[in-house]
């Protein structure tokens, strides 16, 4: 299968699932709308800042392919995802937004056959375009669809001891797309500050199921 067609499939699959997500949150939606005044409406601005676990990013290093083969043991070290999101509302329940997005990984392996162990690095920056779906919002609950595309950088290496690259063992950087959709709640403690909660979708650069929680400022 062609990695074209495989691309084609987990988008329509991550549409599909943005689709029943809408539609799950749209049987649960009030049957009294609301009377008062939305903390959200049009022309709104939104800054969150989050970050999400697992990190899995350091699945992306195998060591040119022979880590599974030649090493026995190994220890994983990571840092974020952590997410910067802003967001404008173009009427009442839909939004644009732009999404900034950071993780790396560490993984040392060794092996009771050599003397010496090995540590492969990987740093992940995305940007990406969003939009966001609200489902509905009161003074104090913002529950939203959110999907987001956009352009992965990679930096990876494979290092020894002394910190000199391991010659024949060159990173290979993961596909430069990325293509996330989530379910988000955020909750708004006072007028401008909410806290955020968000399950997440990730299609590329690999299928993954991640959480995340936050804080959020109205700007606007």
């Amino acid at each position: 299968m062609s990695k074209k067609l495989v691309v084609v499939i987990l988008l329509l699959l991550s549409l599909s699932a943005q689709s029943q997500i809408r539609e799950i949150l749209e049987a649960a939606k009030p049957k009294k709308a609301f009377e008062g005044t939305p903390v959200l409406q049009k022309k709104s601005q939104i800054l969150s800042v989050s970050a999400g676990t697992p990190n899995k990013v350091s699945n992306f290093l195998d060591f040119g392919g022979i880590a599974p083969v030649l090493f026995n043991t190994s220890t994983k070290k990571s840092v974020g995802p952590f997410m910067l999101d802003y967001e404008y509302l173009v009427n009442d329940n839909f939004g644009l937004g732009l999404s900034l997005l950071y993780a790396s990984g560490e993984q040392t392996y060794s092996s009771s056959l050599f003397s010496d162990s090995y540590t492969g690095s990987i740093n992940q920056f995305q940007i990406g375009l969003s939009s966001y779906y609200h489902i509905y919002t009161t003074d104090k609950l913002d529950p939203y669809v959110k999907g987001t595309v956009g352009l992965n950088l990679w930096n990876g290496s494979y290092k020894d001891n002394n910190g000199n690259e391991i010659p024949g063992k060159t990173f290979t950087a993961p596909t430069p797309f990325g293509l996330r959709t989530l379910i988000g709640l955020r909750y708004f403690a006072g007028k401008n500050f909410a806290i955020t909660g968000e399950g997440n979708f990730t299609v590329l650069p690999k299928p993954a199921v991640t959480a995340n929680i936050g804080v959020a400022m109205k700007l606007k």
